[in-house]
C-alpha cells in the first residue's frame, strides 16, 4: 500500500537523522536534556548515550527491513519524543528539543507534538499492515516527506519572538535587580549553556525592554 510505503520511508529518515544529528552534537542534546527539567540528573546520560544508537538502528530498519519488529518500535519511539515535549510545553518550556542535532533546530510546541503524535500511528499502522510497494517510493518518497517535515517543524522557531518563556523571566529578574542589560545577558547565558549573541534570540532586546518596564511599572503602582 502506498500510504504504507511512504511511512515507513518517513519514519526510518526522520529517526536516521534524529540519531545521527545527535551523534553528531551528543553535547548539546545532553545538555537539551537538562534544558527539558523533565529527565532526572542521574538519567540524563543514559538517555544521552541509548536514544541515538536506537534511533539509528530503528530508522534504517524502517528503511531496509520494513515490519512490525522495526516499525512499531519506530512508532513508540515517536510516541515517546510527543508525550515528552508535551510534558516541556505543559511546564511553560519552549526549547529546542535537540532532536536533531546540527542537521535542524526543532522547537517544542503544539505543531511538533501533533507531528510526531501523527508519525508514531503511522509508523505503527504501517507495521500492523506490512504491505509494501517498490523500494524506490519507500526510500525517495519518504526522504521528499522527512524533508518536508523537517522544513516544517524547523521553521516555527524564527516566528516565535522567544524561544523560552522562562528565560524572559530569569532576565527579567536579573534586570529588576538592577543589572544593567550586559550582565543579565552573561547570567542568562551562564544558565542556559549558549553564547551571549544567542540570548538575543531568546530575549529580543525590544521584547526584553518592554518586559522590564512593564514590571517596573507594576511595582511602582502596588507600592
Amino acid at each position: 500500500m502506498v500510504w504504507s510505503t511512504l511511512s515507513a520511508g518517513t519514519a526510518g529518515w526522520l529517526l536516521l537523522a534524529a540519531g545521527v544529528g545527535k551523534v553528531s552534537d551528543w553535547s548539546s542534546f545532553r545538555r537539551s536534556l537538562g534544558d527539558g527539567r523533565i529527565v532526572p540528573e542521574r538519567v540524563q546520560p543514559v538517555l544521552a548515550a541509548v536514544v541515538p544508537p536506537l534511533e539509528i538502528a530503528f530508522g534504517l530498519g524502517s528503511l531496509v527491513v520494513p515490519d512490525r519488529w522495526t516499525l512499531i518500535p519506530a512508532g513508540i519511539l515517536f510516541g515517546a519524543f510527543a508525550a515528552y515535549q508535551a510534558e516541556v510545553l505543559r511546564r511553560g518550556n519552549t526549547a529546542e528539543c535537540g532532536c536533531y542535532g546540527r542537521i535542524r533546530n526543532v522547537q517544542s510546541g503544539p505543531w511538533t507534538i501533533v507531528a510526531y503524535a501523527v508519525l508514531a500511528a503511522a509508523a505503527i499502522a504501517s507495521g500492523v499492515v506490512g504491505r509494501w510497494e517498490p523500494v524506490l517510493l519507500r526510500t525517495e518518497g519518504g526522504a521528499a516527506l522527512a524533508a518536508a517535515a523537517l522544513l516544517a517543524l524547523g521553521a516555527r522557531r524564527s516566528e516565535r519572538r522567544s524561544g523560552f518563556p522562562y528565560a524572559e523571566v530569569y532576565y527579567m529578574s536579573q534586570r529588576l535587580a538592577g543589572e544593567p542589560d550586559g550582565p543579565a545577558r552573561q547570567a542568562l547565558a551562564r544558565e542556559f549553556g549558549l553564547g551571549v549573541a544567542a540570548t538575543y534570540k531568546l530575549v529580543p532586546r525590544s521584547r526584553a525592554l518592554w518586559l522590564v518596564l512593564t514590571a517596573r511599572f507594576k511595582e511602582k503602582r502596588q507600592a
